[in-house]
């Protein structure tokens, strides 16, 4: 609330409880009439400028109300909470797939998807900080009725939810990858609420789209831009993480690279005596973004990633 575009947040953050409301995700309860040894989880707010994957511009600011999940308790407001997500090889395939036998595809982000699940067992949330009630915020509290982001188990509850409704229009989940299903011949990929359509005609990705409801051309996905060539290849590229890191390390236009940064024949252990980790930039954050980079477009970079995350809880000098 202190950053100059504030009032983009504001206007976001009434947009999200608005929506939550007209769809009726939760109701307004006394807190008298919770069960008795229930607590309301708290409400966290979690902000976003969400950027364009080629050139790093704001276009949408993003507020999202989340249930404090850090404060559940196993076994009393949650179970199992895995969930399967796809991994970069196989996107990667089914591009390169898609190229080869002159595949149409598109991509699909769902709007407010987790609460379109059902909530899994009664949870109770505090009012979100910049609301009241109107009989005050220490007398009432939201009994949720969907499925609200900020839960542990709120992913696998979406893609249970998911996973029934794409059956139910005739999908068949792949044997193999969790994240993979087929019908007739379209091909759907899935990352939590980022689809990929993938079919030898466009009608057939068209009819998917219209059964799944709205659509998108697939040109930024998951943060990567998705460039097509003229030569009918596909380029995927990640400029603005990458500017994110030469910015953070303070590397400019007479810093000079090597083509063969670090000497491969030698073995990298524990500092033990060296001292911590100094420098101006945040080891963690930097090591984190190269190695979303090297799962998803630079895998060349694997080795050096791998060597240098093995290091990013206590990196010495």
């Amino acid at each position: 609330m202190k950053a100059p575009d504030a009032i983009k947040f504001c206007e976001a953050v009434q947009e999200e409880i608005q929506a939550h409301e007209s769809k009726g995700h939760w109701m307004l309860v006394k807190r008298s009439e919770l069960p008795q040894g229930v607590k309301p989880l708290p409400a966290v707010w979690a902000m976003k400028r969400k950027r364009r994957a080629a050139t790093g511009v704001v276009y949408k600011y993003k507020a999202r109300s989340n249930v404090g999940g850090h404060k559940q308790l196993k076994y009393v407001n949650f179970w199992q909470t895995y969930s399967p997500l796809i991994g970069w090889p196989v996107i990667r395939l089914f591009i390169a797939l898609s190229i080869i036998h002159g595949w149409k595809a598109k991509q699909y982000d769902f709007t407010l998807a987790y609460p379109q699940a059902d909530i899994e067992t009664a949870m109770y949330m505090d009012i979100p900080r910049g609301f009241t009630a109107p009989g005050g915020n220490k007398n009432y509290c939201l009994k949720l009725i969907k499925n609200l982001c900020g839960q542990i188990q709120a992913g696998r509850v979406w893609n249970i939810h998911l996973h029934s409704g794409l059956t139910n229009i005739g999908f068949e989940q792949s044997a193999y990858e969790e994240c993979l299903y087929f019908r007739d011949d379209t091909i759907l990929l899935l990352y939590v609420d980022d689809l990929i359509i993938m079919s030898k005609a466009e009608t057939d990705v068209d009819k998917a789209f219209r059964d799944i409801q709205r659509e998108g051309t697939l040109n930024d996905y998951l943060g990567i831009e998705v460039q097509r060539k003229r030569n009918g290849t596909i380029h995927l590229i990640q400029p603005t993480i990458i500017r994110q890191i030469i910015n953070s390390l303070g590397f400019n236009n007479r810093t000079k690279s090597k083509p063969n940064p670090a000497k491969i024949a030698t073995t990298l252990n524990k500092a033990t005596i060296e001292l911590p980790h100094n420098a101006t930039w945040d080891y963690r954050s930097v090591i984190g973004k190269l190695n979303y980079l090297e799962k998803s477009t630079r895998p060349d970079i694997a080795f050096a990633a791998h060597q240098a995350v093995r290091f990013h809880s206590e990196p010495k000098q």
